[in-house]
């Protein structure tokens, strides 16, 4: 019948004529909108009055094909109308994933043929699952024969994905905030969402707490959030490389310390940090390649579209000579498995996404490639340091990051080489 997203349900059925009404429905995506929808379709398929005896909700162990089946398949003595619910249940398992009891390939086949044929008039059953997969025969039979409601929310770091991830947030802070009248400044939003993250759940409910907490005021500060919400935001790592490719200390100091909290091993940060300062090499050494060459490729704060027609292109180019070299080095060696094994080397490692490659050109244009090479070898004197256990890690990590966002690195005297940087790189 048709595939919706989670902002169009209310749309649908108020259009939807009895005869029409589904007999299934799917609702898979982000667990906050997936709840919201379902608690919307119930609303529409059955009145609140009537679920004492029309309505089973099947959760945990007895959310398995057999039980559902069954419970689908029966008459109800006391009314006509029935809606079943499963919740959470693995429809879709990934290659690999162990069986589930009821989940069997089939438990599943027999699921599907029972969609096919129908079920007594009047009777609806309701699917939740977290993640779902449009080319299995069970998907494609739901939407054919009833309604899916994708209720997902990019999860990635891209602008556009953030942007649809506050939109989310914001369209929360307006639905949960008209029913009290009170009003959320925008920089408690922005520290809410800082304590929180992206977790529509939690921060819908920390919301809530923070209207209890106002009490007879009107208005909700940023104080208010950091009275009484407590941070439970897990900093991704690149929010740390990030900021240190910025060259923003603070921000790089509070990220390193949220990600030591949450258990992050002092060498996987030092790992990310380092993979950034050679990203930025790379980059940057293009850059410079091409002036030598009088080649106007890159410019500082160049738009996207003028990097895609005109660096981009060279990039690649740049790049496939660079594995056709590494392939000599092994005869071996074919230019397929040469962009596996040496894709640290290469520029833009996935060149069909150019956007993180052009985010990375224009922070090389904070650094000058002798500050890069200093940063670069003082990380490899920390990964030593913290191999060997000698010294501190959470100082060292921050005394590093400082001297990396101020431009310090690679300044000083070394203690088992005696370097100090002059005029070129590294000199003795």
């Amino acid at each position: 019948m048709a595939e919706l997203k989670f902002q169009d349900i209310d749309a649908y059925f108020n259009k939807l004529t009895t005869d029409k009404s589904p007999h299934v429905v799917l609702i898979w995506g982000e667990r906050y909108l997936v709840k919201k929808a379902f608690d919307k379709i119930l609303d529409f398929t059955i009145e609140k009055d009537k679920r004492a005896l029309g309505y089973e909700s099947l959760e945990s162990d007895d959310a398995n094909i057999p039980e559902i089946i069954e419970r689908i398949s029966t008459y109800s003595m006391m009314q006509d109308k029935l809606v079943v619910a499963a919740k959470d249940v693995p429809l879709f398992p990934g290659p690999g994933t162990p069986i589930v009891y009821g989940f069997s390939k089939q438990n599943l086949i027999n699921l599907q043929k029972l969609i096919e044929k129908g079920f007594p008039p009047r009777h609806l059953l309701i699917l939740t699952t977290s993640t779902a997969d449009k080319r299995r025969a069970l998907f494609k039979t739901i939407k054919n024969t009833g309604i899916v409601i994708d209720c997902t929310v990019p999860s990635g770091s891209r602008q556009a994905d953030k942007n649809q991830q506050m939109q989310l947030l914001r369209n929360i802070v307006q639905n949960i905030l008209k029913k009290s009248g009170k009003k959320l400044t925008n920089d408690a939003f922005n520290a809410l969402v800082d304590k929180t993250g992206f977790d529509p759940a939690v921060f819908a409910d920390n919301l809530e707490k923070l209207i209890s907490f106002a009490g007879k005021k009107n208005e909700i500060v940023s104080k208010d959030v950091a009275s009484i919400v407590k941070r439970t935001k897990l900093d991704p790592i690149f929010e740390l490389t990030n900021a240190i490719a910025e060259k923003n200390a603070e921000k790089a100091l509070f990220y390193n310390k949220s990600l030591m909290n949450a258990g992050f091993h002092p060498l996987q940060i030092l790992a990310a940090i380092t993979n950034q300062i050679r990203k930025l090499i790379l980059a940057k050494n293009f850059i410079e390649q091409s002036v030598q060459k009088k080649q106007n490729i890159w410019y500082k704060n160049q738009n996207y579209n003028q990097f895609l027609h005109t660096a981009m292109p060279e990039i690649i180019r740049a790049d496939n000579k660079m594995l056709e070299k590494a392939a000599s080095w092994d005869d071996n060696e074919s230019l397929k498995s040469s962009k596996k094994k040496f894709k640290n080397i290469l520029i833009a490692s996935n060149p069909k996404s150019a956007y993180p490659v052009y985010q990375t050109f224009l922070k090389s244009d904070n650094f000058s490639i002798k500050e890069l090479a200093g940063a670069l070898i003082e990380l490899g004197e920390l990964d030593f340091s913290l191999k060997s256990s000698s010294g501190t890690p959470d100082i060292l990590m921050e005394n590093l990051i400082i001297r990396i966002c101020k431009n310090t690195a690679g300044t000083r005297y070394r203690p088992h080489g005696g370097f100090i940087r002059k005029n070129s790189i590294f000199t003795e």
